[in-house]
Formats: C-alpha cells, sequence, structure tokens
C-alpha cells in the first residue's frame, strides 16, 4: 500500500470523513506514545519517533558526503521541517485542511527523541500528518540509504507500511451513524432552536446611526475588511470581509440588522471559493454582539442547518463614536472546525463587494502594501461614486468621510493600530511567537532572536540586562511584551 493509493481513497471521501479518519489515527498515536503500558494495537508512536530520528541523521550524512557543513552527529530538523510544509501544500486541498501546518523544529524533536513522552502534543493531527509524511518518505525509498541500513531495524519499514493499510481499511470501513451526520448532502428532520433577545430601541437607534453614517450601495449596508491572527502563524492575518444590514422587513423584521462575513481558508488554492457565515446582530447594553454561524448554501437549500456558532463582539464607544478602525473580540471556529477566541479589527471600507478586495492570508511584513494597494482601489472606486451621490448608490446624507480614510499616508499608522489589537493574550511559552529580523550582537557573534529563545530573552530582560537588546538593521529594538505576538486562543493545550 503506497501513498498515492491512499490518496485515491482520500479523493473519493468528503473532507469531513478524511478528517473523521485522520483524527482517530492522531489520537492512537499519542495514546501509544503517552501511555506506561504495553502496546496492543498495531501503531507504535516508539517506531514513529525512531525513523524520523534516524531520518534526520541521515539528513545531516547526506550534507556530510555532498562537502557541505554538516555533521553526521547533529540531526537535521530543519531539514524535516522544510520537507514536511513541501509534503503538506502538495496533498490535495482537501487532506491538506486536514493536515497539520504549523511544525517547528523543537516540536519535531521533542517528538522523535521522545522528549514529549509524558503530555504528547494536543496539536490537531500532528502525529498523523507525520505518518502520512513518513508513507510517502518509504514510497520514494528514503529508508534504503546506506546509512539508514546501517542503523535502523528493517522492522521499523514495515510499521510504515501497516500505517498506509490502517488508514486505507478506516477509510473503506462503513460510516458509523455519528460520522454520517458530517455528510453535506444529509437530509435529517431539522428543527429551529429560537433564542430570543429584548432589545432596548435606543440601542437600536445608536446602531442604526452608524449604519447610516458608513452605509454605502444601493441598500445602506455598512462594509468592513476584518484582520485577525492566524492560529498557525501569528506572524500572518486572516483577511476577511464583513457586512452589516440595516433593520428591514426583509431581515425577518423591521428591528433586526443581520451580518454576513466572507472569508477564504488558508489553504484553498481555488480563486474565488470563499465561505461564508452570518446572523443577526443585537446591539444590547454592554455591547453589540453578531450571533450567527458557519452553514452550507446549496441551491436546493437555503436554509441548511448551521455547522458552527459564531460570535463577534464591538464596543459602544466605536459605534457612539464613528470610528473607522474598530477592535473586536471574536469566538467562531476555523476551517477546519477548530475552536478559537481571538483579537481582531475592521475596518470600514466603500468598497461593496468582497470581489474588490483581495481576501487572504498576509504576511505582517507585508501590511502596510496591502493596505495601501485596498486604499487606492478605494480611491479610484470612490473617484467614480462620489460625483454621482444623488444616485442610489449612495443612500446615505454624508459620504465624503470615506475620503478622509483612504489616505496613502495613514497606511503605516493603520497597520500599526491592526498588529497591535489583533495580538493576542499568551497560553503558554511554546506559544510564543518573536517578530522577524531582530539580532544581538555576542562577544564572538551576532545572534538571532528566534522563538524558542524569546522566553528565557524575556526573562533576563526583566533584570534590565542591556546584553538582551535585539534589534534591526534599522535601529529598531524588539519590545519584550508588546512586540511578541500570540495566535488565537484555543481549547488544545500545546506541551
Amino acid at each position: 500500500m503506497n501513498l498515492d493509493t491512499l490518496i485515491s481513497q482520500f479523493g473519493n471521501a468528503q473532507e469531513p470523513r478524511i478528517g473523521v479518519v485522520l483524527e482517530a489515527l492522531n489520537a492512537e498515536i499519542r495514546s501509544d506514545l503517552v501511555s506506561t503500558a504495553p502496546a496492543k494495537g498495531n501503531i507504535s508512536a516508539t517506531n514513529i519517533a525512531r525513523l524520523l530520528l534516524f531520518y534526520a541523521y541521515s539528513l545531516s550524512d547526506d550534507k556530510k558526503n555532498a562537502g557541505k557543513r554538516a555533521s553526521a552527529n547533529t540531526p537535521n530538523w530543519a531539514g524535516i521541517a522544510t520537507e514536511l510544509s513541501s509534503f503538506v501544500q502538495s496533498l490535495p486541498t482537501a487532506v491538506t485542511r486536514c493536515c497539520c501546518r504549523n511544525y517547528t523544529d523543537d516540536k519535531i524533536a521533542q517528538f522523535a527523541t521522545l522528549a514529549s513522552r509524558v503530555k504528547g502534543t494536543n496539536s490537531p493531527y500532528f502525529y498523523s500528518t507525520l505518518a502520512l509524511y513518513l508513507i510517502h518518505l518509504n514510497d520514494k525509498g528514503a529508508f534504503d540509504k546506506p546509512f539508514l541500513l546501517t542503523f535502523l531495524p528493517r522492522y521499523d519499514q514495515k510499521v510504515v507500511s501497516s500505517l498506509a493499510h490502517i488508514i486505507s481499511g478506516r477509510l473503506d470501513r462503513k460510516l458509523a451513524p455519528a460520522e454520517d451526520l458530517h455528510k453535506s448532502d444529509n437530509r435529517l428532520p431539522e428543527f429551529e432552536a429560537a433564542v430570543r433577545f429584548n432589545v432596548l430601541k435606543s440601542n437600536n437607534e445608536r446602531l442604526k446611526r452608524f449604519i447610516r453614517y458608513y452605509g454605502s450601495g444601493d441598500k445602506g449596508i455598512v462594509h468592513l475588511v476584518v484582520y485577525r491572527a492566524m492560529k498557525s502563524d501569528p506572524l500572518r492575518l486572516i483577511k476577511t470581509f464583513l457586512t452589516i444590514s440595516p433593520p428591514t422587513k426583509a431581515n425577518d423584521g423591521a428591528n433586526n440588522a443581520v451580518f454576513s462575513h466572507f472569508y477564504k481558508a488558508p489553504s484553498e488554492k481555488r480563486d474565488g471559493f470563499l465561505r461564508f457565515s452570518g446572523g443577526k446582530v443585537l446591539p444590547l447594553d454592554q455591547g453589540i454582539y453578531l450571533v450567527g454561524g458557519t452553514r452550507q448554501t446549496t441551491p436546493h437549500n437555503k436554509r441548511h442547518p448551521f455547522s458552527s456558532l459564531k460570535v463577534l463582539t464591538f464596543e459602544w464607544i466605536d459605534f457612539d463614536q464613528l470610528h473607522p478602525l474598530l477592535s473586536i473580540l471574536v469566538m467562531s471556529t476555523n476551517y477546519k472546525g477548530r475552536m478559537f477566541v481571538s483579537r481582531a479589527v475592521a475596518r470600514v471600507t466603500p468598497m461593496t463587494h468582497h470581489s474588490e478586495l483581495e481576501l487572504d492570508a498576509i504576511r505582517l511584513t507585508d501590511l502596510n502594501n496591502n493596505l495601501k494597494a485596498d486604499y487606492r482601489r478605494e480611491q479610484q472606486y470612490l473617484n467614480r461614486e462620489i460625483p454621482d451621490i444623488s444616485e442610489k448608490h449612495w443612500q446615505g446624507n454624508n459620504t465624503s468621510h470615506f475620503l478622509d480614510h483612504t489616505d496613502l499616508e495613514d497606511a503605516s499608522a493603520v497597520a500599526d493600530f491592526i498588529v497591535r489589537n489583533t495580538n493576542n493574550n499568551p497560553r503558554g511559552n511554546n506559544a510564543w511567537t518573536a517578530r522577524e529580523g531582530f539580532t544581538r550582537v555576542g562577544d564572538k557573534n551576532v545572534e538571532t532572536l528566534t522563538s524558542a529563545k524569546l522566553q528565557s530573552v524575556i526573562e533576563d530582560s526583566l533584570t534590565d540586562n542591556k546584553n538582551n537588546e535585539f534589534s534591526t538593521e534599522n535601529g529598531e529594538t524588539y519590545q519584550f511584551w508588546s512586540s511578541t505576538r500570540f495566535g488565537p486562543l484555543t481549547s488544545d493545550s500545546e506541551p
């Protein structure tokens, strides 16, 4: 059984089914790793770890034999991390979404050397992705190197083959009833779960004032670009599109404002393919809550059942003072179905459709240029629309304020606001991620600030140790508490 055969089976399965199989495999490998009892199943975490360890040694040996600077006595974890990244991206999109993509040298080393033996890692698909990677290595003969044949027991390669057969068998077996519910074409009976909120009319008037001020297009809808840190890479932002529609009878009642949220999964390769969520806007005393969920939209069933809840919370002060930049607290699920809570920033835009902006993952270093590109689009759009302000495209009485918030010179300040307000609280030392490009000059060499060194450097910085001053080539110093970025908070724990 090889990987190509598995991939063909994956291609015949729906994404939720792939996720169920790989999650079960992941849990089984982790359970074997942390268990003190003898292994009972066909899966051995120890064999998988040993394969990774010796393969890392072989990468160093390859470099040494090629005359490159390397030591065969030092595992090349960086080489594995690089190969893993390329391997995962080469898989079909539905499989890639069910793989771990935030591997680091440290995490791979902790598993392969059994340093994480006590707790393991709860990172989604961490072990199952490694299993697919090992099957891939075995298929291309990576374990037939003379170096590995000297040290590696042949039984370990049989473990890889058995992994492929286990995954294949689980893909073939009949769906359990609980798994069958994931099928998108399922037509099981539905019912409405109604949750009623009593809202003060004065709060609704405050909400409508904000919508009237920033509403654009032929329906007076507020359009916002939302930025949120990625779970897998806090140094990148997910850029999405949010709309808030004014209360109308078409929204199931004249008092109900509604929202729509459009976003693109980071791994989605198809251009124009977006995901959608929506719900109602509740102007309550303590804040504005956008409460709804994510659901599939099909031609045959426009009211398909919701698959997850989404809540976005705004503060009244931003709405009352008509701020063009608004801080948000988000509770939702990512494109893999993992629940998270995160800080985000919304920026008001005159653009009336998500296709007019490029929605995708953005590196922090590219945010300033990305904002400038959006401002240029918005200026061009406004130059076409503002002269025709009396036409139906612009219902509000005040629309010239959009011109005040599309100045290219403001991009740097807006980017700084977004970076600071999409940073999240830490949930453990291993979640800390350092910004790129910071170094310090030591006694003998130049040292780069990495995520692995960040913990000890922060501790030293509390003593005002001047030797811990990292800076960029431009002289910008690293502010350890405010500059360190954290990804969204989730219910899973790290080792």
